[in-house]
Formats: C-alpha cells, structure tokens, sequence
C-alpha cells in the first residue's frame, strides 16, 4: 500500500479552468484554507487529483462548489497513496507527470546502461577466459611437441653413436685380425 500523504502536498492536486476547462495547480492558498479563488476562474471548488487515485466528488458529497472546511479536511487529511508526487510550487499536474516520466525514463535508461555493461564486462571476462585457456592448450601442445621432438632428437642422435660405437668395434676388430686393408 502507500504511504501516509496528505493531498495539500501533492503536485497532482488539480483545479478545472472556467474559461478552456485545463487542469490548472491548486494555489498555495487553496491547499492551506480550502477556497478557491473568488470570481469565476474555476467551474468547482472542488479539487481533482490528476493521479485518479482519490475521487473527491464522493468525498465531498456530490457538491460541486463545497464548503471550504470540508474540502481543507480532504485535502489536508493524511491517506495512503501511491500516485502522490511532491508539489512543486508553479507546475501543473501535467507538468509534474512529466517530471515523474522524465525521472523513471533517466533511471530506466541508467538501468540498462548498467546491464549492458554488466553484459559487456562478463564478455570480456568470459573471451580472456577463453584466450588464457587457448594460450594455456598452445603452451601445453608446444611443451609436447618440444619434449616429442628432443626425445626424437636423443634418440637419433643414441642410434647414431651406438651405430658408430658399433661400427669403431667392428673396424678396429677386423683390423687387429688383419682383414681389414
């Protein structure tokens, strides 16, 4: 539910024009005393909320201009709502919707300005992740052929002496039996 308000406060509490029937603020003095200007600027003297959260026709029993103490204690008792923006004094309730838009619009936008770069940052962690772990196989395939090729090496170059160790034996064999030349 909302929160404890009062609708003197609220920058959606409205007046109907007279002359081209716009909601117009409701003025420092109708929010403290409850009257309406005096001459024929508005219709009613009723309030309206622009939100539509409070409907002050039932509360102020159908009448059109009611009397000041009764529309002071509507507007100045406190209710719950949850449409209540705080009035800023020179703005319409028009004015002050758009405020509220332009507010939710800037922080949807921050918000998913922060989930793309979340999303960015977890990409990038994600392909250095990947590219540690290439580097990590490509050191690991190198280090193989590396130690494949030096245990190719060792062993041709093992065959090769045994060969010529064998063949010194052989030679030197025959040699001293005289065959040899």
């Amino acid at each position: 539910m909302g929160k404890k308000v009062k609708c003197s406060d609220c920058g959606f509490l409205a007046m109907r024009r007279r002359d081209d029937l716009t909601l117009v603020e409701a003025d420092r003095e109708f929010r403290t005393t409850g009257r309406a200007e005096k001459g024929p600027k508005f219709i009613q003297e009723r309030p309206i909320c622009f939100a539509m959260k409070t409907n002050f026709i039932e509360e102020l029993s159908d009448q059109i201009n009611p009397d000041p103490p009764k529309v002071k204690a509507g507007i100045q008792g406190e209710r719950e709502c949850d449409g209540f923006t705080e009035w800023q004094l020179g703005f319409t309730p028009k004015e002050h919707k758009e405020m509220l838009d332009e507010k939710w619009k800037l922080a949807f936008q921050a918000e998913q300005e922060e989930k793309v770069r979340a999303h960015q940052e977890r990409m990038l962690q994600q392909q250095q992740e990947h590219q540690e772990t290439m580097a990590d196989a490509q050191r690991d395939w190198q280090k193989q052929q590396s130690t494949g090729l030096f245990t190719k090496q060792v062993i041709v170059f093992g065959l090769g002496v045994t060969g010529a160790l064998i063949f010194g034996q052989i030679a030197a064999a025959l040699i001293q039996r005289g065959t040899w030349f």
